[in-house]
């Protein structure tokens, strides 16, 4: 074997395991963002630090967020890095998205008190987490 095809053999391997790395660093993130959100006082300070973070960032789409990661993770490996997106998972997307904002539109009002910053801490300071949080606020 030559050794320029020894060379591309390698770079291969390097390839796949940095796609396999980076799949493994999303199933890792999507996991502990579960045990976060799905159980009550389980991972301790960093489990409520997250969990607090996604539901002020998206609110109640937390629940479905770590799902999606997860999901990307694991297409991530089985592809070999090459993920392709088609057309039914950007529908998926969109209407994630719409619903969130949707939601939002619903209970605005109860965010917004006159001043666009004090929406912000409205909702981080929320007793409920049925809200779309600041990105569809």
């Amino acid at each position: 074997m030559s050794a320029r095809k020894k060379m591309v053999k390698e770079d291969k391997i390097k390839l796949t395991i940095s796609n396999d790395i980076k799949g493994v660093i999303l199933i890792t993130a999507a996991i502990l963002m579960m045990f976060s959100i799905y159980t009550h006082e389980s991972l301790g300070i960093f489990g409520a630090a997250v969990k607090k973070a996604l539901f002020f960032m998206i609110g109640i789409g937390s629940f479905l967020f770590p799902v999606i990661i997860l999901l990307l993770g694991l297409a991530y490996i089985v592809k070999k890095g090459f993920v392709t997106c088609s057309k039914k998972f950007f529908g998926i997307i969109l209407f994630y998205i719409n619903s969130l904002l949707l939601k939002e539109m619903i209970i605005y009002e109860q965010n917004y008190d006159g001043a666009f910053l004090n929406g912000f801490k409205n909702i981080f300071y929320s007793k409920t987490i049925v809200h779309g949080g600041i990105v569809s606020y």
